[in-house]
């Protein structure tokens, strides 16, 4: 079963149809048309699948993704859609549910194919990826995802389109070392998954760069972690003047600075 969410957007999800998002850059590209040798143009829009997670434990990535995207393929529509042979077409939004299971997001990678004509797939990558990889390869279906390390000999037709990373996190690090410069020493923690490695690592040389020392080695946690008083409690314990949450889930964050706010932290 359909719900359709506003005019130019589909949204499904398993068990409701005997199943059923992801982000702006990919849309950009359309935007500006740079792939317009890419799409077809099946009945009267252009189809774009988003494949993430918009239930589960990591739905506060999905999600976001998903409005980003119905915002972007809005102002596209709203200036007149995508130009394709000499005629403007709406962009359509198709989102399938993948709850970040690689198992889920091949059944979706192919019903977004099959079933739904759409162009263009965008997802979130990491361990949904393996999922989608043979079904991607086996289309020739152009997909995106939000990270490099997706990227290998056998992704001819996956977008990457850049490394976050460095964007936020050494800015952000950069930022603190000219404004606080009193501030010496960090401590960080993050969920251990293909989010939250990279984005140590990536802390850890803007924090070296900035001449920032670590109070102790970064800590992970398993993203099913209910409890986050012990976390909290290890972090805290060498002192430090700065506690970076890393990328951490939103929904990992408010727990963490509640701890942090209960065991007396006030940097």
């Amino acid at each position: 079963m359909f719900i359709r969410e506003s005019p130019r957007v589909r949204r499904f999800r398993p068990g409701w149809f005997s199943r059923r998002g992801l982000i702006g850059s990919g849309l950009g590209m359309l935007g500006t048309g740079l792939l317009p040798g890419r799409l077809r143009a099946g009945g009267k829009s252009v189809r774009i699948g988003l494949l993430g997670p918009l239930s589960g434990p990591v739905a506060a990535w999905g999600k976001p993704g998903l409005d980003g995207s119905l915002l972007r393929a809005e102002w596209i529509n709203a200036e007149g859609g995508i130009r394709i042979g000499g005629e403007s077409l709406p962009v359509e939004i198709v989102a399938f549910d993948d709850e970040y299971d690689p198992a889920l997001a091949r059944i979706g990678a192919r019903r977004l194919i099959r079933d739904e004509g759409v162009s263009f797939i965008m997802m979130l990558g990491g361990d949904s990826w393996p999922g989608v990889e043979p079904v991607v390869q086996e289309s020739g279906m152009l997909c995106s995802t939000l990270l490099p390390s997706d990227l290998g000999p056998t992704t001819t037709t996956l977008i990457a389109p850049a490394e976050v990373h460095p964007v936020y996190n050494v800015t952000g690090v950069d930022w603190l070392a000219r404004n606080r410069p009193h501030l010496k020493t960090a401590a960080i923690c993050a969920q251990d998954d293909v989010f939250g490695l990279p984005s140590v690592a990536t802390y850890l040389a803007a924090f070296e760069a900035a001449g920032i020392r670590m109070t102790g080695e970064p800590l992970f946690f398993d993203p099913a972690t209910a409890d986050f008083a012990p976390l909290v409690r290890r972090m805290l314990s060498g002192g430090p003047q700065i506690v970076c949450l890393d990328t951490c889930y939103p929904d990992y964050v408010l727990p963490i600075c509640e701890q942090l706010f209960r065991q007396g932290f006030a940097g």
